[in-house]
């Protein structure tokens, strides 16, 4: 026959145990709960501002502003992030309420309010009329300039060197890189 202290230390193992299982399960439940959450969360166009939107395929959202998307590389300036270049095949979805220039293959184009998934492209325009095409007829994105200035980026590096020894010698140098993005 088992003694009293055997017994109840055998409930206490098994009680211990079952916790630890059930605070596991609870945490995988939590995890998966969370994932799915982030995965159908959506900003609300209403809050957008003049912030873009991306979801990358790891199921991360960017807030901040296009610079340009060409040649399926999607050059993007985030705040806390700087300036990022992501793969085009990396991007799930595109939120923008800010007017946004689109070129289509057909070299057609089109600007106002952008939403983006995995296979269509919705450009809401200024007089509200939607446009809906497929994903995969997209060129290019650039923010729509107001100004003729807002299309022209660039920047400009000089740098000069001075050498002493057997012959004083100077050098100098400039480099300019300047676009224009339409």
């Amino acid at each position: 026959m088992a003694s009293p202290n055997r017994i109840s230390g055998s409930l206490s193992l098994l009680a211990i145990a079952v916790l630890c299982v059930a605070c596991a399960s609870t945490e995988s439940l939590d995890s998966s709960e969370s994932a799915a959450a982030r995965r159908n969360w959506r900003p609300s166009m209403a809050g957008l501002g003049d912030w873009v939107w991306l979801r990358l395929d790891t199921d991360e959202w960017l807030k901040g502003e296009i610079i340009v998307l060409r040649n399926e590389t999607l050059e993007f300036d985030s705040d806390n992030l700087g300036k990022l270049t992501i793969d085009w095949d990396d991007v799930v979805e595109v939120y923008s309420k800010r007017n946004t220039v689109i070129l289509l293959d057909t070299d057609e184009h089109m600007s106002g309010a952008v939403s983006i998934s995995s296979n269509v492209v919705t450009v809401t325009d200024d007089t509200g009329e939607r446009h809906v095409f497929p994903r995969n007829e997209l060129k290019s994105i650039v923010p729509e300039a107001t100004r003729e200035v807002d299309h022209w980026a660039g920047k400009i590096s000089a740098g000069v060197g001075f050498r002493a020894g057997n012959s004083d010698q100077k050098d100098g140098s400039l480099d300019i890189d300047i676009a224009r993005r339409t």
